[in-house]
């Protein structure tokens, strides 16, 4: 059950293996391989929102830049360039999320990493904003 692969051991001296224990690795069973290329669906309902959550966020980030742009804090180089950066590290991260497990592993893996990086990196200006009470849409957090 541990693993997706299955050794089986023979200690048989019989002839047909001219005295000697055969070794053979056995095709990986079918609950394994199941395990390996199946999500609960706890998992596929989180990854599905928070690629829908970090699409939208990317496409805000690229049609309407000026909220993002606002909230950033002033020690950034080129806000604009950084804002519609982020929405394409958003854009991208979503496509690695939307990547089924059966076809690639790689890029889900890769996506949840540089999107935990990128919401480190983004952290700043939800500070700035936050501290100096600045609103988005004319709409104030506090």
């Amino acid at each position: 059950m541990g693993s997706a692969f299955s050794v089986v051991a023979s200690l048989s001296m019989d002839a047909r293996h001219g005295g000697r224990s055969a070794v053979v690795l056995a095709a990986p069973s079918r609950n394994a391989y199941e395990a390996v290329m199946t999500e609960s669906r706890a998992r596929l309902f989180t990854r599905w929102f928070l690629a829908l959550a970090y699409a939208f966020a990317g496409y805000k980030h690229l049609t309407a830049p000026s909220g993002f742009v606002a909230i950033t804090p002033g020690w950034v180089p080129d806000p604009r360039g950084v804002v519609l950066a982020t929405g394409w590290c958003e854009i991208a991260g979503t496509i690695g999320l939307l990547v089924p497990p059966s076809l690639l592993r790689g890029p889900r893996c890769a996506a949840g990493i540089g999107l935990a990086l990128y919401a480190l990196c983004v952290w700043p200006a939800n500070i700035n904003q936050a501290l100096h009470d600045i609103p988005i849409g004319g709409v104030h957090l506090s």
